[in-house]
């Protein structure tokens, strides 16, 4: 079979080797899709901490089992899953509780364990006890890939949502117009959070936000500008972070919900000024198994329809022309269709 591996200077290379043989509480698939994510652009920019040695990166998959080892239940072969990144270690008391994307030892596919791009990926005991897998039928596999980060659009939307005494808020700011912006607008859309803009400096995606949604798009914002009952920052700079504590009105919820590099500045804040407001500060980060199984449904129901996001598909041969073409951010979603 053909995989991809990231050495440890942070290069993909392509390399074939047998396909794997699977242990007796594991799954074999043939990976259909996998979407490229920004944290795997972070990764082969960055590196990661967790990943500690070559390893085939790419969390967002669909695939379809070929191989079911002899102490999985529930499976037939044939059956296509759509798979999610955080897994639980089953240790933690995070983890005991269903919030896997707090998991102390925060295990992921594509980081301690290897990804979807590749051609076959096993499917580990941490990912069918309890971890993000779902079944699908009744949509394409590049679609279903999409659940995992409807997933974290969900976790970060349902949880600011949560700070709202008075219903829902009137209106939302997003930074960042790339495939998360895009994905936490059209759940809070289906939220019932109709005026939502997003900043977006890119010519390119601002053309694309007016051409495929009905959201409000501005290249910048300045800190006169009207204040927003919530703000997500979907994108790793710095100065969006500064500039949503100038615009988050009273009583509102900012979710510094994109990671930054570990090189970024540390922000300052007015700690009296969230006292007074009653500003809510918060950070989500991933998603659990719950989320997953929600974020499928929509997506198989098109409730909520994320067709028109995927720009590009590449084969895994193609990878890092692919890369090259998520990094441009002249696309949106791009998808690896490993056996195409």
């Amino acid at each position: 079979m053909i995989t991809s591996k990231l050495n440890l200077n942070h290069e993909l290379y392509i390399k074939e080797c047998n396909v794997p043989k699977i242990q007796d509480e594991q799954l074999l698939i043939k990976v259909l899709s996998c979407a490229i994510c920004g944290s795997d652009l972070k990764i082969t920019k960055f590196g990661n901490t967790r990943i500690t040695e070559e390893r085939t990166i790419g969390h967002e998959i669909a695939g379809e089992i070929v191989s079911i080892g002899a102490r999985v239940k529930g499976f037939e072969i044939g059956e296509k899953i759509s798979i999610g990144a955080d897994l639980p270690c089953h240790e933690c008391s995070f983890c005991n509780n269903g919030f896997v994307n707090l998991c102390s030892k925060n295990l992921a596919i594509g980081y301690q364990f290897d990804g979807g791009f590749s051609q076959y990926m096993v499917v580990n005991k941490f990912v069918l006890q309890d971890g993000p897998v779902c079944k699908f039928c009744n949509v394409d596999p590049d679609l279903a890939c999409l659940a995992e980060p409807l997933a974290c659009a969900i976790n970060g939307v349902d949880k600011a949502m949560q700070c709202f005494n008075l219903g829902k808020p009137k209106n939302s700011l997003i930074f960042g117009g790339g495939p998360m912006g895009l994905l936490i607008a059209e759940y809070l859309n289906y939220r019932k959070v109709f005026d939502i803009t997003i900043i977006e400096p890119s010519k390119d995606r601002e053309f694309f936000i007016k051409e495929n949604t009905q959201f409000n798009t501005l290249p910048k914002i300045s800190s006169e500008n009207k204040k927003f009952d919530s703000i997500f920052t979907a994108c790793p700079v710095f100065e969006t972070h500064e500039l949503s504590l100038k615009l988050v009105s009273s009583s509102g919820v900012i979710n510094l919900f994109g990671g930054l590099p570990s090189v970024s500045e540390k922000l300052n804040l007015s700690s009296n000024e969230i006292h007074y407001k009653e500003i809510v500060l918060m950070g989500t980060h991933g998603s659990t198994p719950f989320f997953h199984e929600k974020a499928l449904k929509l997506i198989e129901t098109y409730e909520i329809d994320l067709r028109y996001l995927i720009t590009h598909k590449f084969s895994l041969n193609e990878l890092e022309l692919a890369f090259e073409t998520a990094r441009s951010g002249k696309g949106q979603k791009i998808i690896i269709n490993p056996n195409e």
